[in-house]
């Protein structure tokens, strides 16, 4: 095992010091139910955070996992704002100093939700977090090109929308999403929101949509270490830990095997890098 954090202890004069070396504080897990297995968590043991779409990790628990997953390490995101799913609010993990807002407003298919509406449900995640004293990560809106039909606006306009509407609000972090197998164009566009709002961004889905699982590496190989050296960037996770295909990403992106808990050769360079 690489653990994130290694410790070497030392005795001196009847005390002990710590000494701690630390791996990346970016790279996390996002970490789907596609085939979940309950020991699917413990194979990666070189990341500093993990999300699942959900404001606790009541999905372990609802498949009778008996082992506990590591919840310290989680961070709850309010997915959408659908009445007896995303509220009333249920996020109570205060051992997460973050909170993640609604994923992919902008697309039709995801929480798809207006600049204004997101605004107003925007008002009370704030409240919530103002209560424990956690910091909020915006919605993250989707990098969707021109020619895309899935997406009501483009993520640049529909954040600029977002400020304008929700004007005064509390946001500490941008979160965003982009898929291609291009790496200027994912560094380029979080350079220009960077730019444009002058927030540090989570990347909280990032991935190669391509059926060749070398074409994935490559990709990968480029993209990490551009990521840890760009001070804009806070934190990024490679999109997913199990991938079904079909969609944006594609079965090669796994990082997990589909049918056991152990890494894929990406998911083994992934969880090892740095």
């Amino acid at each position: 095992m690489k653990p994130s954090v290694v410790l070497l202890v030392m005795l001196l004069s009847g005390g002990t010091v710590w000494l701690a070396v630390a791996g990346s504080t970016k790279k996390g897990v996002a970490e789907s139910h596609y085939n979940y297995n309950c020991h699917d968590m413990d194979v990666f043991d070189n990341v500093a955070w993990w999300y699942d779409w959900q404001q606790s990790t009541w999905y372990h628990r609802k498949i009778n996992c008996t082992n506990t997953v590591n919840d310290r390490h989680h961070v709850p995101m309010v997915w959408g704002w659908r009445h007896g799913v995303d509220y009333p609010l249920f996020f109570h993990n205060d051992t997460s100093p973050y909170v993640l807002g609604f994923n992919e407003p902008n697309h039709r298919g995801q929480s798809n939700l207006t600049p204004r509406e997101a605004a107003t449900a925007w008002k009370e995640v704030q409240a919530r977090a103002d209560r424990q004293h956690q910091l909020l990560v915006s919605p993250s809106a989707i990098h969707c090109g021109s020619s895309s039909t899935k997406c009501t606006t483009d993520g640049v306009q529909w954040f600029t929308e977002f400020f304008r509407e929700c004007a005064g609000c509390r946001v500490d972090y941008l979160a965003t999403h982009y898929y291609t197998c291009d790496l200027s164009h994912v560094m380029d566009f979080l350079h220009e929101l960077y730019t444009r709002f002058h927030k540090k961004i989570w990347l909280t889905e990032v991935a190669c949509p391509t059926h060749s699982y070398s074409h994935a590496l490559a990709f990968m190989q480029e993209l990490l270490p551009r990521l840890e050296a760009a001070d804009h960037v806070f934190r990024y996770a490679w999109y997913a830990s199990r991938v079904r295909g079909g969609g944006a990403a594609q079965h090669e992106d796994s990082l997990i095997h589909t049918n056991t808990a152990s890494l894929t050769t990406l998911g083994a360079y992934y969880n090892n890098f740095m």
